[in-house]
């Protein structure tokens, strides 16, 4: 099955959707050293510094640092931590590639940040007391998001835990995930309105009916 690529673009987030699931990244517009990095984005409702494990996924990132003045660098989640000298993505997740500038990577420093050489965005190391931008990240693989693709599930006699307004399903979705109790999500696009529910929705999986208003449902975490 082909698989079809869609990208949406807000002031310096980026969305995108792929056929492994939802990808979002975006850079803060304060500088931090590298070493507070991971724990700033974190905070701020994102999973850490950005993880780029493949080339498509870096085409995505990209297009979220168009809109960062020129000369301006943000640290992402790649670090030179290992007794064997290769780098690791924070999660640990594997690395495989990297976008290195000429003469990169540089073995005595120990963190990565993405800059833009005049040509072309790249990877280069750094110092991690280095102050720059962050680039932080959000992937709805990691949470097994799921879409009850066959089930519209009639939420008429259903109050939503939370209401909130979203640019997108993914936008909702990280809405979601950062409120500690929210499983599940419906999203209206025509009136932007991000609707989100606790473990109260898990029956109306099986003993509910559609509705002409059903939305459809998707669960943000195993339950």
């Amino acid at each position: 099955m082909m698989c079809r690529n869609f990208l949406l673009t807000v002031l310096v987030f980026i969305f995108a959707e792929r056929c492994e699931g939802f990808v979002r990244y975006v850079v803060s517009n304060d500088t931090h050293p590298q070493w507070q990095a991971n724990d700033l984005c974190k905070a701020r409702g994102y999973y850490g510094l950005a993880v780029i494990d493949t080339p498509e996924k870096w085409e995505f990132a990209k297009t979220s640092l168009a809109s960062l003045p020129t000369g301006n660098s943000a640290w992402i989640g790649l670090e030179f931590v290992t007794i064997d000298g290769e780098p690791k993505w924070v999660g640990d997740k594997v690395y495989s590639w990297g976008a290195w500038a000429a003469n990169e990577p540089n073995w005595a420093n120990t963190a990565v940040l993405v800059m833009h050489d005049g040509a072309n965005w790249v990877w280069r190391t750094q110092g991690t007391n280095y102050q720059h931008q962050v680039m932080c990240y959000f992937e709805f693989d990691s949470m097994g998001m799921t879409k009850h693709s066959n089930t519209n599930v009639d939420l008429d006699t259903v109050t939503p835990q939370l209401t909130k307004t979203a640019t997108s399903v993914a936008d909702c979705a990280m809405m979601c995930a950062s409120v500690g109790s929210c499983l599940y999500l419906t999203y209206d696009a025509g009136t932007d309105a991000c609707n989100m529910y606790d473990a109260g929705v898990t029956s109306l999986l099986t003993n509910g009916k559609a509705s002409p208003n059903a939305f459809t449902l998707y669960a943000i975490r195993a339950v």
